[in-house]
């Protein structure tokens, strides 16, 4: 008994400072955030748009659906639109991923031990989870929504069923991939009253899950008649999923992989063996065992049935909902198999582990800003002249410098793009099947220059050594590229590369990227002065 006392005190201790030690390095990693990069930027000008015709022309860009959208409009109404604000909105997101892990823990009856520290002190979540988009809300929900299932599991009832509704329509509301999560849920709590004998429980479940499918009518027919988006898709197999899943999982140090693969395997025949043994004993109880079994092997079959048909390169900050599921999964079958003394020092043992290792592996990760476009825009904003033209490559960085520069200059992108609210990638297409896509840039350089004006350069322009020719893929698309959209990127600042040096008659730097930015979205500034034909 004594043992077991101590045992009590030492989980309720460790839940504490784990979650603690998850609210400590979110305020680090929120405090060097810095600047919004390029989709937090599309995100937050989609959602500060003026009026509902200005959001239907350009929401097919967007992400998420629609609930996200509403949620950071109203937040930017009471908070304004600040960095500060929108990295504390990043912050709330953290904190309510642990507000869940501890609410879940309560309807297992643990503490939670196992979800804080695979999500919340994953340097995936960390860093990519709390930026002004979707995921990190959806991988809270997401983590919910098992919750609210094994709650109206153990007690059904009106508001159980009516909390699992609202939590699973808000979970698919504001994360695309969640539908098939959910999707895996249902088919694990159908089963679950199935398992218990309560046919009408299940009923209810299915109805439910069939109200969320339905929500997503209305975004199967807008994206139904969309041509643009053959610029961003790639093929998706199995292997190129595999191979960002374990970037993912191998944050914040290379042995996460192997611990994650570990403990989801020893949960997963921890459960499986204990429902056997429940079979056996022909008994009802231990269903949350077949709903917490089901989840985890239907949710990455669920998962990577969508990232296929998505057919989009999958980004690491995809599989955070993923990892939630699990992870939540996972805690769930260890509140279940902790009536075996042993499995709850052996978690403990893991868990403080991780305590010990992941921050120390991840601390310099979350010291790294997301872009330099703020320094870039200010430094243009005091030295570039109202008759100066900016050139900012590529076009996608558009979207974040107009977020952030608000000088006299004129400015156009590569190749120039009349709309830099959100990534209009219908435009971006059109310049693809042009013969001639950069044809009014040059123009406009040129006669920046032959005035006596400066043109500035915000972005990487390739400039080859002199008998190297730049890549001259024909009109979209290419009988070799096809509609690969990045090979006609680094053509066109080829092209523009060769153009400044064979006209431009000084080519200076202004300011160098800055050290350590996450993502591509790391900007140098070139001056251009000078014309010769």
């Amino acid at each position: 008994m004594a043992t077991l006392k101590w045992l009590n005190r030492t989980e309720r201790a460790v839940a504490a400072l784990l979650s603690a030690t998850v609210l400590f390095l979110l305020i680090v990693a929120a405090s060097h955030a810095g600047a919004l990069w390029r989709d937090e930027c599309n995100s937050i000008q989609l959602a500060r748009m003026s009026n509902l015709a200005e959001v239907r022309e350009n929401y097919p860009f967007e992400s998420f659906p629609v609930l996200f959208p509403i949620i950071l409009r109203g937040f930017t109404d009471l908070f304004g639109t600040s960095d500060t604000a929108l990295r504390t909105f990043g912050c709330v997101v953290g904190v309510t991923l642990l507000v869940v892990a501890w609410w879940n823990a309560r309807v297992f009856q643990t503490v939670p031990l196992l979800f804080p520290p695979l999500i919340g002190l994953n340097t995936i979540f960390l860093v990519w989870g709390i930026t002004v988009r979707g995921y990190g809300l959806g991988t809270a929900l997401i983590a919910l929504g098992l919750g609210l299932a094994v709650n109206a599991l153990l007690r059904p009832g009106i508001k159980s069923f009516i909390a699992l509704a609202i939590g699973w329509l808000a979970a698919v509301q504001v994360l695309y991939f969640n539908l098939m999560l959910v999707a895996a849920f249902a088919a694990g709590t159908i089963a679950a009253f199935l398992w218990r004998r309560q046919p009408k429980y299940a009923l209810v479940v299915a109805i439910i899950a069939a109200v969320c499918a339905t929500s997503y009518a209305p975004y199967f027919r807008m994206y139904a008649g969309i041509d643009w988006n053959v610029v961003v898709k790639l093929p998706v197999t199995l292997a190129s999923v595999w191979e960002r899943l374990t970037v993912a999982c191998g944050e914040p140090t290379r042995w996460s992989l192997v611990l994650y693969l570990f403990l989801f395997a020893a949960a997963l025949l921890g459960a499986l063996a204990g429902l056997i043994w429940l079979a056996k004993a022909q008994t009802t109880d231990g269903a949350e065992l077949c709903l917490a079994i089901i989840s985890c092997v239907l949710a990455p079959i669920g998962f990577y049935f969508f990232l296929h048909q998505l057919s989009y390169a999958p980004k690491v900050w995809y599989f955070l909902a993923l990892f939630a599921v699990v992870a939540a999964a996972m805690e769930l079958i260890a509140s279940v198999l902790s009536r075996i003394v042993w499995v709850r020092f052996l978690r403990l043992v893991i868990v403080v582990g991780i305590l010990v290792v992941f921050p120390f592996a991840g601390w310099r990760q979350l010291h790294r800003p997301h872009t330099n476009i703020d320094t870039v825009a200010q430094k243009l904003r005091q030295e570039a002249k109202p008759n100066d033209l900016i050139v900012v490559n590529p076009w996608s960085v558009g979207v974040s410098f107009n977020w952030y520069y608000h000088g006299k200059t004129p400015w156009v992108t590569v190749p120039e793009i009349a709309e830099h609210r959100s990534h209009r990638y219908d435009m971006y297409k059109a310049k693809m099947m042009e013969p001639f896509p950069l044809d009014d840039l040059e123009e406009a350089i040129r006669a920046t220059l032959r005035l006596g004006n400066r043109v500035w350069l915000a972005g990487n322009v390739d400039i080859l050594p002199p008998g190297k020719s730049p890549l001259s893929p024909l009109a979209a698309p290419d009988p070799e590229f096809g509609w690969r959209q990045s090979v006609y990127r680094t053509a066109w600042s080829q092209q523009l590369g060769r153009f400044l040096r064979e006209h431009v008659s000084q080519l200076s730097v202004v300011l160098r990227p800055t050290l350590n930015v996450h993502g591509e979205e790391n900007l140098l500034i070139l001056v251009a002065e000078g014309w010769h034909d």
